[in-house]
């Protein structure tokens, strides 16, 4: 194993000597990285060496057997998973509103509002709004259709109820409600899966620009050529991560 460090960029996320095993099976060994703000960086490696299962501690998801993941306090993490479930009678708009915590925060808010008398509940109320504008929640519909326009999604009646999409569609619901959410570090997992060239080629612009810390497990080599600047490989003898 390879401990990777980079000190030209503030620390985002650091891991330190992860171990993960199932049952007698060792998944992951002292793997070990740091991935500095504003990075974008790949993880790469066989089918069943633990991409996914890494990503899943690094997003408090899954227990790891030892070791520690930090992350830059302050920060907020949106992860999409390679198997997404969304499903459910809740309509399309309602999804991206509930998984992006816009919802929750108008509610909050709202609930605060005949308290603003009391010097707390305005600091509470003072941090959610910035919370809520963060999330471009005044645009958030706008929003929502810019992304779903770059996913291919355009024209999408976001009344209808979930469980009535394609499962492509779903999956393009969920890696837009993560691209909504406003984060500092985007874990994703096979993120292309289901895009078609068009939203494929948006996704690479999109998160050039975005500015946001990045670690991406893919098997598209072409999608990681145009999108990262560093790649990990999860050592399959050693289980550990390496440059």
């Amino acid at each position: 194993m390879v401990e990777v460090c980079y000190r030209s960029h503030s620390l985002m996320l650091s891991v330190k000597r992860i171990r993960k095993s199932f049952g007698t099976r060792r998944l992951l060994h002292e793997a070990s990285f740091n991935l500095g703000a504003g990075q974008r960086m790949a993880l790469v490696g066989e089918n069943g060496t633990g991409k996914s299962t890494l990503l899943k501690i690094i997003a408090g998801l899954e227990p790891s057997d030892k070791g520690i993941v930090t992350i830059a306090k302050g920060r907020l993490v949106g992860y999409l998973p390679q198997e997404t479930v969304t499903d459910g009678s809740e309509s399309a708009l309602q999804f991206l509103r509930n998984a992006t915590g816009i919802g929750v925060l108008e509610q909050e808010m709202k609930a605060l509002e005949p308290l603003l008398d009391q010097p707390e509940k305005l600091s509470e109320y003072e941090a959610l709004t910035e919370r809520f504008e963060r999330l471009g929640g005044y645009a958030f519909l706008d929003r929502a259709r810019g992304i779903l326009d770059g996913l291919a999604l355009d024209g999408l009646d976001l009344d209808r109820p979930l469980q009535t999409f394609s499962g492509g569609e779903k999956r393009k619901l969920a890696l837009a409600a993560v691209l909504l959410s406003g984060v500092d570090l985007l874990l994703l997992d096979e993120p292309t899966n289901n895009l078609d060239l068009v939203a494929l080629l948006w996704l690479e612009a999109y998160l050039v620009r975005s500015g946001a810390t990045l670690l991406v497990a893919s098997h598209d080599r072409t999608f990681l050529d145009h999108v990262v600047e560093r790649v990990l490989a999860i050592d399959p003898v050693k289980h550990g991560v390496m440059l």
